[in-house]
């Protein structure tokens, strides 16, 4: 499974580079980082919401809700999506 993240602010990058510190501990592959100042979330939530992959937001829930209207389809089909809370302290699985 890749997991492909967003980011916000600068808070929410530090967050994914501690995601990733942790997974290469483990010896696992990275999270695929976009900063959400570069294209539309909407654009980017329906270019990786395929199967295979889980979607990691950083960033204030309603952002994510937003971004993925009309893209899930079927429970046993769509990606899971977890959304971070900017100050790392939440964590909230949407799908």
């Amino acid at each position: 499974m890749k997991i492909e993240a967003i980011s916000f602010s600068a808070d929410g990058a530090q967050i994914i580079q501690r995601i990733n510190a942790d997974l290469a501990r483990f010896g696992m592959d990275p999270v695929s980082a976009t900063d959400g100042k570069t294209q539309p979330v909407s654009v980017w939530a329906a270019s990786v919401f395929q199967p295979g992959n889980a979607l990691l937001f950083v960033g204030a829930c309603g952002i994510a809700v937003r971004a993925l209207s009309g893209l899930p389809q079927d429970k046993l089909q769509d990606c899971p999506v977890i959304v971070i809370d900017d100050m790392g302290q939440f964590v909230i699985p949407l799908l």
